[in-house]
């Protein structure tokens, strides 16, 4: 399968990423604690070897970071999406 590049596009980049998101309204409190069980969690030998064996590397934002990349990344590709057509079925 070619690349975007070898099609035509070589300033599309993308990437598979996967987060934990909450209801809005959810105690800081509550946030705080997840995150930080999950940073702890993404620092585990035993989880960053089962993430490399899936051909996945684990990069731990923190809650604010991770809003951040989220809402960019609906902002990158929130244009595509509707240039498409996708709809959710």
């Amino acid at each position: 399968m070619p690349t975007f590049a070898e099609l035509g596009h070589p300033s599309v980049v993308s990437a598979t990423w996967v987060g934990l998101f909450a209801p809005a309204g959810t105690a800081q409190a509550v946030v705080d604690k997840v995150a930080q069980g999950m940073g702890r969690a993404l620092h585990e030998p035993a989880v960053i070897d089962a993430l490399s064996k899936q051909g996945a590397e684990a990069q731990f934002m923190g809650a604010a970071a991770f809003g951040r990349y989220a809402d960019s990344e609906i902002t990158r590709w929130g244009s595509v999406v509707r240039a498409a057509g996708i709809k959710l079925d």
